[in-house]
């Protein structure tokens, strides 16, 4: 689940980058539950994915002006093909158009 994951988080980072936006990818070698994180910079959010290879998720975006959250969603992917679906909302609240 996580090489789903971290497939996505690179066509976003690529996206972000011809997008003039910032972006960052981290993974953590956590020996029970290692993660993936994906950090979104634009103009006017911060958006953050924790993604573990459990399948479950965090997805959060917040206002740079106020420190509002603006969106948040945690739940979990139980087939590799629902990533891009699941994270669409995410990318919408960030303003990028969605790449597959």
């Amino acid at each position: 689940m996580l090489n789903a994951f971290l497939a996505w988080a690179h066509r976003m980072e690529a996206a972000g980058a011809s997008q003039n936006m910032q972006a960052q990818i981290t993974k953590r070698q956590d020996p029970d539950n290692p993660s993936i994180r994906l950090d979104l910079e634009t103009p006017s959010t911060f958006g953050r994915v924790i993604f573990w290879k459990s399948g479950h998720f965090e997805a959060k975006v917040v206002a740079k002006k106020n420190s509002a959250e603006i969106y948040l969603k945690l739940g979990a992917v139980e087939q590799e093909k629902q990533v891009p679906k699941m994270f669409a909302p995410f990318v919408g609240m960030l303003g990028m158009g969605q790449r597959r």
